[in-house]
């Protein structure tokens, strides 16, 4: 199909594309060109230039950049992304950028899972940048989006230079 408007109503979806086919056996969609994902149940959007949905599975998979956005709180851009609508988790081998609404940066730099029920998201080597632009590394971490607490190990801390008021200082 070119042009289409897939909507799922027993799955609350609507996907919009340029191009989609349908492989009726597998029962797999490949959207293709401008994807436009609308999740009603998990509240969120995704955006691709090819999206493929295994009905069966409740499974999505994006090969190619990738934006979610989950309730207008957390921008997601990643590769090669997984979302499972079952278990309600999108998770990438890839390196994902995830920024909240508080204008926090979670730099997931290895594997990185994000349970959309818990609101927990976990990496290995990853940066946080806060608003003030102050880094904090992370050999693995658990963020808990819900009450914003966050668990790691191998911390270092890189304060923005300015940080405690001196311009002139190098806090470590």
């Amino acid at each position: 199909a070119y042009n289409s408007k897939t909507i799922i109503p027993n799955e609350n979806i609507t996907i919009t594309s340029k191009k989609a086919k349908y492989i009726k056996d597998k029962k797999i969609i490949i959207f293709e060109d401008d994807v436009f994902f609308d999740d009603k149940k998990s509240s969120l959007t995704i955006q691709s230039q090819k999206i493929s949905y295994d009905k069966d599975k409740d499974l999505i998979y994006s090969n190619n950049e990738t934006f979610f956005d989950i309730e207008n709180k957390y921008k997601i851009k990643s590769n090669d992304v997984f979302f499972n609508r079952k278990i309600n988790e999108i998770y990438s081998d890839k390196a994902t950028v995830l920024k909240d609404d508080k204008k926090n940066i979670y730099n997931f730099r290895e594997k990185f899972k994000y349970d959309l029920n818990d609101r927990i998201v976990k990496s290995n080597y990853s940066i946080i940048e806060d608003i003030d632009g102050n880094k904090y590394n992370f050999d693995n971490l658990v963020v808990n989006l819900k009450n914003n607490e966050i668990i790691g190990t191998g911390l270092d801390v890189e304060y923005k230079d300015s940080y405690f008021g001196n311009k002139d200082n190098d806090p470590i």
